[in-house]
């Protein structure tokens, strides 16, 4: 349930979920085994921070707007079918 709300909340301030997660699981780990003092406001998704943090992430990704790696799986076709049989 708490993944849902963060993943609405961050649609609701107009944050990509991938980024925002991404973001909140590399900050929070940080935070966690160097002992850095956690500051919630900088966890936000209307923050500052994230959103240089999502507009640095977008600008190396291949295709902005689409995270790495969600390729659309190609289909097969009956063609191809046709040619493992040949």
């Amino acid at each position: 349930m708490t993944l849902i709300s963060l993943i609405e909340t961050a649609k609701a301030n107009g944050a990509l979920p991938y980024y925002y997660l991404k973001y909140l699981m590399e900050n929070m780990a940080k935070k966690v085994f160097y002992g850095h003092p956690c500051n919630t406001d900088d966890m936000m998704p209307w923050s500052k921070t994230y959103r240089s943090y999502e507009n640095e992430q977008r600008k190396h990704a291949i295709s902005p707007g689409i995270p790495p790696g969600n390729k659309k799986p190609r289909t097969p076709k009956k063609r191809d079918k046709l040619l493992e049989t040949a």
